[in-house]
C-alpha cells in the first residue's frame, strides 16, 4: 500500500473469489468452451505452495500456459534454441499444462526476443509475457476444433497436450507442462 501498511483481505473473501471464478469456468466448460489462461509472469514455482493459488490458471478445467523464448536471440546466428523457458514465466508441474512462445527481454537484442503484436493506430510492437503465449494456444485450439468439428474441452486439451513437442524431456515438465505446442502436429496427428 502507498502508506507502507499491508492490506489484508479476510480469507472468507478470497474463498468467495475462488469459488466464483471456478463456477464461471465450470459454466463455460459445460457450454463447450475450452478455457485457456496464461500462467503469469512472477517467476514463481507453484509446486509445493498449497496456500497460493494462481487465478484463473490454478483452477480446475483451465488449460494453463507458460512462456518460452529464444536465449538472447540475434538474427542470423545458427542453431538457436527457441524453447528456453522465459525468464519471468510462472511455472510448476501442478500449474502448467503446455507452453507457447511468449518472448523475453533478456538479451542484447531486446524486442527481437519478443512476440510481434498489434497495437494502437494500426501499429505493431514487440511484447513479452505469458499473455503473449496464451493466444498461441487459443489459436491452435481453434485450429483443432476447425479440423475435427465439435469437441469437448477435455478432448481439445488432450489434443493440445498430445501433439505438443516434448522439448524438455518426456513427461510433465516443471516449466513447459506437456510440452511446447505444435500447430502442425495438432491438426495432422
Amino acid at each position: 500500500m502507498p502508506d507502507g501498511n499491508d492490506y489484508h483481505i479476510p480469507a472468507v473473501y478470497i474463498r468467495d473469489i475462488i469459488a466464483a471464478q471456478q463456477r464461471a469456468v465450470n459454466y463455460a466448460v459445460s457450454k463447450g468452451t475450452t478455457v485457456i489462461a496464461s500462467a503469469g509472469n512472477d517467476s514463481q514455482n507453484y509446486d509445493g505452495l498449497s496456500s497460493y493459488i494462481k487465478l484463473p490458471g490454478g483452477l480446475n478445467n483451465v488449460v494453463t500456459v507458460s512462456a518460452t523464448a529464444p536465449q538472447a536471440y540475434y538474427p542470423g546466428l545458427p542453431d538457436q534454441n527457441f524453447d528456453i523457458p522465459s525468464s519471468y514465466t510462472t511455472h510448476g508441474r501442478s500449474l502448467v499444462d503446455v507452453a507457447a512462445p511468449g518472448g523475453d527481454f533478456d538479451g542484447p537484442s531486446y524486442g527481437l526476443d519478443g512476440i510481434l503484436s498489434a497495437g494502437n493506430n494500426n501499429g505493431f510492437y514487440f511484447s513479452s509475457g505469458t499473455s503473449m503465449a496464451a493466444p498461441h494456444v487459443s489459436g491452435v485450439a481453434a485450429l483443432i476444433i476447425a479440423k475435427n468439428g465439435k469437441m469437448s474441452p477435455k478432448e481439445v486439451q488432450r489434443q493440445l497436450e498430445n501433439s505438443a513437442d516434448k522439448v524438455d524431456g518426456n513427461g510433465k515438465s516443471e516449466f513447459l507442462g506437456q510440452g511446447r505446442i505444435n500447430a502442425l502436429r495438432a491438426v495432422t496427428e
